[in-house]
C-alpha cells in the first residue's frame, strides 16, 4: 500500500469512527503572524474537513503585543462578549526573545489577559500560539517606550527558536494552559523538508508556514490528527500530507505534554451499606464551574445526583461507571461491583410482599392480612402510617427522591428499606 492510499484509509477510519459534529466558538488575539494567509480560516477549513464546526472572530493589528492587547477595547470588547471555547493568545514575534520584555511585558500582560479572559469565559482554554525565530537569526531589538532593548546575536533560525520555545513553555506553565507548538513544527519541517515556510521578509509566514500552524493548531484544539484532513492555498495533497504528519507528530508524538490545563478527573469510592445498597462517594476533581455527573449502576438505573445511593434488587455482579463533564471536558471511570442478597427476605417471615422497590409513585403490599405500616426518611424522622389489610396502595408520589425505612408492625415487626426514585 503506498502512502497515498495508507492516508486515505486512515481518513475514510477517522470519519466512521466520528459520532457526532461539534461545535466551537474561538477568539483570535494577535497580529500580523496571525492575519497573514488568514490563519483562522485556514483552521477552520481543516475543522470542516474533520465534519466540526467553528465559529471565529479575530482582533490581529499589525506589530501588537499582549500588553497592547490587555489596553486595546476591540480586544477587550471581544473577551467580555463572552462564550468563548478557547481563546489564541499570539505574541509580538519578537518579544519572546528580547529577555527585558518578556519578563517586563509579554508575561505580566498575559496574565492579565488570563484574569479577563477567565471572569468572562470561566469555561474558556487559552492557547499560547509559539510563533517561531528568524529565518537567518540576528539580533532582534524593540523600543516600546522604555529604551531600547536587544535579544542575543542569534547564531542562526534554530538558536533562536530554542528561545522562543523556552519563553513560550515557561508562560504555559505559568498560567497553566495550551501551547500550540507551531515553531517546533517549523524546526522540524525546516530540517526534513525545501519547503520555503517564510515569506520573502524571513519572518513573516509563506503559505506553506501558515498551512503548517494550522495543522498544528488543529490538533490542539481537537485532540485529533490533521492527516488525512484538506488541502489549502495551493499546497497540492502530497505537500499536504507531509506537513499534517509533521504537525501530528509534533503535538502528539515529541515527548512534550503542551496541554497542561488542570483536567477534570473523575474519582469516586463505593461503601455498600448493606446487602443490597451502596452509597458511592464523588471525590471528582474539575477546574470548571457547572460540573455534571452521570452514574450508570449497570441494573438499567441511572442517577445524576453526586453521591448517590443505589439499592440493587438481585444478585449479581455489576459495573458502576461515572462521568464527569464540565465545559469542554469529560472523564469516566467504571469499578464492579458484586451483590450477594440472602436466600430469605424479612418479608417471608410474615408473608407479606412489596413492590416495586425502587418506586416511582405507588407502593403495592400482597398478603398483609393485617397490620399498620409506618415510613420513615433517611434520618429517622417519621412520613407517614398506613393500616394494612390484604393488598393495599399507598401513594408515596409527594416524596422526594431517596432512601426510606419501611416498618411492618403486627404479629412480629418487620423492617425493609425503601428507594424512591
Amino acid at each position: 500500500m503506498n502512502i497515498k492510499k495508507a492516508f486515505v484509509f486512515i481518513v475514510i477510519a477517522f470519519q466512521i469512527g466520528l459520532i457526532s459534529a461539534q461545535e466551537i466558538n474561538v477568539l483570535f488575539l494577535g497580529n500580523s503572524y496571525t492575519q497573514v494567509n488568514n490563519l483562522p480560516s485556514a483552521i477552520v477549513n481543516l475543522t470542516q474537513s474533520a465534519s466540526h464546526s467553528m465559529m471565529v472572530e479575530s482582533n490581529t493589528p499589525g506589530g501588537c503585543t499582549f500588553e497592547m492587547h490587555a489596553q486595546n477595547e476591540t480586544s477587550l470588547q471581544k473577551i467580555r462578549k463572552g462564550g468563548w471555547d478557547y481563546v489564541v493568545l499570539q505574541e509580538q514575534s519578537q518579544m519572546p526573545s528580547i529577555d527585558y520584555y518578556r519578563y517586563h511585558s509579554m508575561y505580566p500582560s498575559a496574565e492579565k489577559l488570563r484574569d479577563s479572559i477567565k471572569k468572562y469565559n470561566p469555561c474558556a482554554e487559552i492557547i499560547l500560539y509559539m510563533t517561531w525565530g528568524r529565518r537567518d537569526g540576528g539580533q532582534q531589538c524593540e523600543n516600546y517606550g522604555e529604551g531600547l532593548y536587544c535579544s542575543a546575536d542569534f547564531r542562526d533560525f534554530d538558536h533562536m527558536q530554542d528561545t522562543m520555545t523556552s519563553a513560550y513553555y515557561e508562560l504555559t506553565k505559568n498560567l497553566s494552559c495550551i501551547c500550540s507548538p507551531a515553531g517546533e513544527a517549523w524546526r522540524t519541517a525546516i530540517h526534513q523538508t525545501d519547503f520555503n515556510l517564510f515569506s520573502n521578509d524571513g519572518s513573516h509566514p509563506s503559505q506553506y508556514g501558515t498551512y503548517l500552524t494550522a495543522c498544528v493548531m488543529f490538533a490542539n484544539i481537537w485532540n485529533e490528527s490533521p492527516i488525512g484532513l484538506n488541502t489549502a492555498f495551493e499546497i497540492s495533497e502530497e505537500e499536504a500530507l507531509t506537513l499534517q504528519a509533521i504537525a501530528n507528530e509534533t503535538v502528539f508524538e515529541s515527548g512534550t505534554e503542551w496541554n497542561l490545563t488542570p483536567k477534570v478527573k473523575a474519582i469516586f469510592k463505593i461503601h455498600l451499606l448493606d446487602d443490597q445498597t451502596v452509597k458511592l462517594r464523588n471525590d471528582s476533581q474539575s477546574p470548571y464551574p457547572n460540573t455534571s455527573y452521570l452514574w450508570d449502576f449497570g441494573d438499567g438505573s441511572t442517577s445524576e445526583e453526586t453521591s448517590p445511593i443505589h439499592t440493587y434488587t438481585a444478585s449479581g455482579t455489576y459495573t458502576i461507571k461515572l462521568t464527569v463533564s464540565s465545559c469542554l471536558q469529560s472523564d469516566s471511570i467504571e469499578k464492579p461491583i458484586t451483590i450477594e442478597m440472602p436466600n430469605t427476605t424479612d418479608e417471608s417471615i410474615y408473608g407479606p410482599t412489596f413492590y416495586p422497590n425502587p418506586t416511582d409513585d405507588l407502593l403495592h403490599f400482597e398478603n398483609a392480612q393485617y397490620g399498620t405500616i409506618i415510613i420513615n426518611n433517611a434520618l429517622g424522622q417519621y412520613i407517614l402510617q398506613k393500616q394494612l389489610r390484604g393488598e393495599t396502595q399507598i401513594d408515596l408520589s409527594q416524596l422526594k427522591a431517596g432512601m426510606y425505612f419501611v416498618t411492618l408492625q403486627g404479629k412480629e415487626t418487620l423492617n425493609f428499606k425503601l428507594i424512591k426514585r
